[in-house]
């Protein structure tokens, strides 16, 4: 070939490779994150955009977001510091409540706080909660339902809370103030790593969700929508053909001690099931051991199936054998007092699935009387969104909260907004974003829901590049890292403490 020839060639080859570049799209990949590429029904090549290569990207500056990664408050890196006094003038504390770095030290300082007085509530400020008013009532609300001799919370939420992420801070916290052991909530098939708990299984699990968008894709989905209330089922033979003859399955469950000491002690087990239809034999053994030989109830309604156990069990081992699998809607592990908190992930949904759930919701709602349900999402919907249908999107949201309020009419509502997003190709926060953040706001506080904003608690627009420069960011510029993961739950945690300390009683934390 000619270098006239093989110039033209590479010139070819060149050209055709920047032109990718203007094919290139921004879409949501396998693990519904957003990536950049070209896909073709369900061919996917990621290929960087045109903006991703040659754009002049800003420079970013955000010294609040820099401030908050640094563990100080904003107003802490501008203000010189000053010694702490205690200030009361009647009932309120006007000392700014520290919180020591040693959770196990928490009662004990909120106990010597308190002795001032109680603080005044400050609500509906930019990167804390916002309540419905009056939002004292909501807080007094909220410190009632915790104080009950057993809570129950349900967190629900996109990717960014899988693994007990979020979560499990939160709930060790509560569990320090409030009482309460165990990790809560788990699915028999994890499709995700979790720290909270050790499990194994045998057999052939299959779980179905109805936010999974490839089973909805796929038409792999339960014809009866019997979900639950964990949104999700888990099956030893899969819910079309499943083949004749006696089948076994088991699942193993022993403590996590390499995460919270408190996730590690449990002595309740429950197991929720329903669609049980065929004689169904269950076997649990402790260790080695066999402890207990029963039957499901085989009448296809919901039932749970319960464990009480003296000492937290090491290897608890739960075996099943029927001719037909039921559905299992979950697993819940804790202790009979205290908060109870779930970890409910629903990878890839926006909050939309739960009005199409039907009646198991409805059975479990009343077993298991949840007292405080918060929905994470809204991440989701940001890469898409247009201006025209912000209003929309969110009020999808708050229909979804509203039917599940129907059915736990007692309970109290939280929605926690997005976190900052970045685009890819400028690396500067999706214009979207702030839109949606303001009219979640606007719509909780007109439906009696409180409020929390991810986006504005780490900092704002752009914060997501401060933190991702301080290891507290994954490089998608979307989640969060295992870091960042702990920051932002002790941000939520801090806030709903310091609301907490308008209404506690000091003879709570008293020995």
């Amino acid at each position: 070939m000619s270098p006239k020839k093989i110039v033209i060639f590479m010139l070819g080859v060149l050209l055709t490779l920047l032109w990718l570049t203007f094919v290139s799209r921004e879409y949501m990949d396998e693990e519904n994150e957003v990536a950049h590429g070209i896909r073709i029904g369900s061919f996917q090549m990621k290929y960087p955009i045109f903006w991703d290569i040659f754009s002049r990207r800003q420079h970013i500056e955000n010294d609040k977001a820099m401030a908050i990664v640094q563990g100080k408050t904003p107003e802490e890196k501008s203000l010189p510091k000053t010694e702490d006094t205690l200030s009361v003038s009647g009932l309120v504390n006007k000392t700014k409540f520290v919180f020591p770095e040693d959770m196990n030290q928490l009662r004990d300082s909120i106990g010597a706080f308190l002795a001032g007085g109680n603080s005044q509530l400050v609500s509906n400020v930019e990167g804390r909660l916002y309540y419905p008013e009056p939002a004292q009532d909501f807080v007094k609300k909220l410190h009632a339902k915790l104080s009950q001799p057993s809570c129950r919370i349900l967190h629900y939420g996109d990717s960014k809370i899988e693994g007990d992420r979020i979560t499990a801070y939160l709930r060790n916290g509560l569990q320090t103030l409030y009482g309460g052991t165990g990790p809560g909530y788990f699915p028999i098939k994890m499709p995700y790593g979790q720290r909270s708990i050790i499990e194994q299984t045998s057999g052939n699990w299959y779980r179905y969700a109805l936010f999974n968008a490839e089973q909805r894709k796929n038409k792999d989905l339960l014809q009866n929508n019997q979900y639950g209330l964990y949104a999700n089922v888990c099956r030893f033979a899969p819910a079309r053909g499943e083949a004749a003859g006696l089948k076994t399955a088991s699942f193993t469950i022993s403590p996590s001690h390499s995460y919270y000491n408190r996730l590690s002690q449990y002595t309740d087990v429950a197991i929720h099931y329903g669609n049980c239809t065929a004689p169904a034999i269950v076997t649990v053994f402790d260790g080695n051991t066999e402890i207990k030989k029963d039957t499901l109830v085989s009448d296809g309604a919901y039932h749970a199936y319960k464990l009480k156990f003296l000492t937290t069990p090491k290897k608890l081992r739960v075996q099943f054998s029927s001719t037909k699998s039921p559905d299992f809607y979950g697993v819940t592990v804790g202790s009979g007092e205290g908060v109870q908190m779930d970890n409910i992930p629903t990878r890839g949904d926006s909050g939309f699935h739960f009005t199409r759930i039907q009646d198991t919701y409805d059975a479990m709602s009343r077993e298991l009387k949840p007292d405080i349900i918060i929905f994470q999402f809204g991440g989701n919907l940001v890469p898409y969104l247009t201006k025209n249908k912000v209003a929309s999107s969110v009020k999808r949201i708050i229909t979804n909260m509203q039917w599940v309020q129907k059915r736990n009419p007692d309970a109290l509502f939280l929605l926690i907004g997005p976190s900052d997003m970045l685009k890819r190709s400028t690396k500067t926060t999706y214009e979207i974003l702030p839109e949606l953040v303001a009219e979640m706001k606007k719509q909780t506080a007109e439906n009696g829901f409180a409020f929390f904003s991810m986006y504005e608690a780490m900092g704002g627009k752009n914060s997501m590049k401060i933190w991702y420069d301080n290891r507290m960011a994954a490089s998608d510029l979307v989640h969060f890292s295992d870091k960042g993961t702990e920051r932002m739950a002790q941000l939520l945690f801090q806030s709903l403490v310091e609301d907490l300390l308008s209404v506690q009683p000091p003879q709570m934390y008293r020995k």
